[in-house]
């Protein structure tokens, strides 16, 4: 209710059925469960399965009930909206953005993309990869665009949605109209990338430090397809242990970038809480940490993405582990 308005039933019920029912269903004032949603203690392994199955049911209530999609091309109007809030609620509640993180991955893993439906397609729903376009990708797209406009400017405009279209019918491009309002930008370029295309952003990142200069130079080259237009954030770490944040906005295939910083840039590290869609490589084979070079930084680097120990030592006497005392002046 704090977020999209008032609670529109007047009243809850929340209904148990079988195990063999699969997941939830939220018609109007009502969630219906498996069995599991209702018993899973606190801190069990379906605990927080169940709340975000309850949150995407409840969410429901406002998206796909309250508000109700036009078309079939509007289905991100219900289900991707529902698995917004869902993820979005397990964030505000644990502090984890892992419903987000879960299904850019899902969709981006398990999605062949010369067989993926755009997200509007009046066929969507007869895609064997429905579900990975439309709930993972679907929620994906407000976590994105929430990136680009910030999160209350796009609160605000889907409660103001919810308040213009409540006991309604609406369709996507409605929903974009009130956001672009609210915002005061063109979503265009957003709208025809995520919508109305295909696939997800594939960038090569380089970079050095020029400590006389106070300056990070930073180059984006996309690969594998039309250019993606997108905010990147950028988290710096810097060599007292601090951390510094930063955006690019990226709008071409190949982009160069300066980055001014107060003090001395141990590591670069791109999206670091995965707020896009994207595969990220080093654009020097092994430069891990966009220093400019190779070296046992990178090491360390790879240590980290894999949660596993650097063995040194004739005999293999030895071992280093990649963990957050890492000191990077002692490399």
């Amino acid at each position: 209710s704090d977020l999209y308005g008032q609670y529109p039933w007047n009243k809850l019920d929340a209904v148990t059925m079988p195990n063999s029912f699969s997941g939830g269903f939220g018609p109007a004032s009502t969630i219906m469960m498996s069995k599991f949603a209702f018993e899973a203690a606190p801190g069990s392994n379906g605990y927080w399965g169940a709340l975000m199955l309850i949150s995407h049911e409840l969410g429901h209530q406002w998206w796909g009930n309250f508000v109700e999609m036009a078309d079939v091309p509007s289905i991100i109007i219900s289900e991707g909206l529902a698995e917004f809030s869902s993820n979005y609620h397990f964030e505000q509640l644990t502090g984890s953005r892992w419903g987000f993180v879960d299904n850019g991955l899902s969709y981006m893993y398990t999605v062949p993309h010369d067989e993926e439906p755009f997200l509007i397609s009046p066929y969507v729903h007869t895609s064997p990869y429905y579900y990975q376009v439309v709930y993972n990708k679907g929620s994906q797209v407000f976590d994105m665009l929430r990136t680009e406009i910030g999160e209350e400017v796009l609160l605000a405009a889907l409660s103001q949605f919810a308040e213009m279209y409540g006991y309604e019918y609406a369709n996507v491009f409605e929903l974009f109209d009130v956001i672009e309002d609210v915002s005061g930008q063109d979503l265009g370029a957003f709208f025809e990338q995520w919508l109305e295309g295909k696939g997800y952003i594939k960038a090569e990142l380089s970079g050095e430090y020029f400590e006389d200069e106070g300056i990070c130079r930073l180059r984006a080259r996309q690969i594998k397809g039309p250019p993606f237009t997108f905010t990147l954030p950028i988290t710096l770490e810097h060599t007292d242990g601090s951390f510094s944040e930063q955006s690019i906005k990226i709008d071409s295939g190949d982009a160069d970038f300066e980055l001014a910083v107060d003090k001395p840039v141990l590591r670069v590290i791109p999206d670091p809480r995965r707020k896009q869609m994207r595969h990220l490589y080093a654009g020097l084979p092994g430069d891990l940490d966009l220093s400019g070079v190779v070296d046992g930084e990178d090491l360390v680097e790879m240590g980290f993405a894999y949660q596993v120990n650097i063995i040194m030592g004739e005999g293999y006497g030895s071992y280093f582990v990649s963990n957050e005392a890492y000191n990077g002046l002692a490399d």
